[in-house]
């Protein structure tokens, strides 16, 4: 298994192989569409800079165009609950 300390050191495979043993969350939009994508470690508080969040963008016919990060990195180092305030790219 393993622990936040390598999650946050990424010391281990996060990809889609590695990502069943991180918790995710999902937010949507007021439509219903995801808009906003969270993984952090089991047990992560929403509260903790803990996660690493991406937002879904969507194109003018309501589809998924792309996919950014918080803060334009794939860290694990943001908070949950602040997904709407943070800068993405």
């Amino acid at each position: 298994m393993f622990n936040t300390d390598q999650l946050q050191k990424h010391l281990f495979d996060t990809s889609i192989e590695g990502s069943q043993f991180l918790t995710t969350r999902i937010a949507n939009d007021a439509y219903g569409n995801a808009q906003y994508i969270g993984k952090a470690a089991p047990g992560a508080a929403e509260s903790a800079p803990a996660w690493m969040i991406q937002k879904i963008i969507y194109d003018v016919g309501k589809n998924p165009s792309s996919i950014i990060f918080a803060n334009s990195k794939a860290n694990f180092d943001q908070v949950w609950e602040d997904r709407e305030s943070l800068s993405y790219g």
